[in-house]
C-alpha cells in the first residue's frame, strides 16, 4: 500500500467531533409585589382606620420577592375617603386624625382624585420605621397602627386603600381591593363645616380597644 493511500484512508476515517456548548440560562428576575390590610370603619363619630381587628388579629404589610440585604424604603399607605350627603356638597373634605403613637404616621391630607366617576381626597400614611428585608417576603407589622378621623358630616363614608414601597431603588404598588361603604350616617350627629368656628369637634383619641361603633361595621380594606 502507498503512502499515498495510507494518508487519503486516514483522512476519511478521522472521527467529526461536535463540540456542543450550553448557553447559560438567563438569570432569573423576580419581581417584588406588595399588598396590606387594615381593619376600617365609619359612623357619626369618624373614620376608623387600624392595623388589627376587634378579635386581635393582626394585620401588615408584605412584601415578595425580597432577599436578605434588600433595600426597602417609602413605605406608604394611600387611604381614599369619599363621603356623601355633606352640607357643603364636598365628597373629598379635608379630615382631621389623630391617632396612637407608633412607626406609622399620622394620614396627611393630599390631593383630590377621580376614581371610578367618583371624588375622593388622598391621605398618605407614611411608616417612619427601618425595615429589614428577608427573603424571600418582608413582613411589616401594622397592629400598633391606630388612627381616628373628626365626624365626616355626611350620610355616608367610601374607604379604598393601596399600598406602595421602593425595593431595591424600584417603585412598586400594590394593587387597590374592593371600596367599602359605611351608609346610613347621620350628619346631624356632628357639626357641619359652616358652623366649625364656634362649635368644632376634635377627632376621638383611638384607644388599643376598638369602639363598639367600630366592631359594629368594622371592614377590611386591602391594597
Amino acid at each position: 500500500m502507498s503512502r499515498r493511500t495510507v494518508v487519503k484512508s486516514a483522512a476519511w476515517s478521522a472521527p467529526v467531533m461536535a463540540l456542543s456548548v450550553a448557553a447559560p440560562a438567563a438569570a432569573a428576575s423576580v419581581t417584588s409585589t406588595i399588598s396590606g390590610e387594615l381593619d376600617v370603619s365609619a359612623w357619626e363619630g369618624g373614620v376608623e382606620v387600624r392595623g388589627e381587628d376587634a378579635n386581635g388579629n393582626r394585620r401588615s404589610t408584605q412584601i415578595t420577592g425580597t432577599k436578605v440585604g434588600s433595600t426597602i424604603t417609602n413605605l406608604e399607605i394611600d387611604l381614599f375617603v369619599s363621603i356623601d350627603g355633606r352640607q357643603d356638597g364636598d365628597a373629598a373634605p379635608v379630615l382631621g386624625w389623630t391617632g396612637m403613637p407608633s412607626e406609622w404616621a399620622l394620614p396627611v391630607a393630599q390631593e383630590v382624585v377621580t376614581i371610578d366617576g367618583r371624588q375622593f381626597r388622598r391621605y398618605v400614611i407614611k411608616y417612619e420605621g427601618v425595615i429589614t428585608a428577608s427573603d424571600p417576603v418582608t413582613t411589616v407589622p401594622m397592629q400598633d397602627l391606630s388612627f381616628n378621623s373628626d365626624g365626616p358630616q355626611g350620610t355616608g363614608v367610601y374607604l379604598k386603600m393601596q399600598t406602595r414601597a421602593i425595593v431595591d431603588g424600584k417603585q412598586i404598588q400594590g394593587t387597590p381591593g374592593a371600596t367599602q361603604y359605611f351608609g346610613g350616617l347621620n350628619p346631624a350627629g356632628a357639626p357641619m363645616r359652616d358652623q366649625q368656628r364656634s362649635a368644632r369637634r376634635a377627632p376621638t383619641a383611638p384607644t388599643r380597644d376598638m369602639s363598639p361603633q367600630a366592631r359594629q361595621n368594622a371592614r377590611v380594606l386591602r391594597g
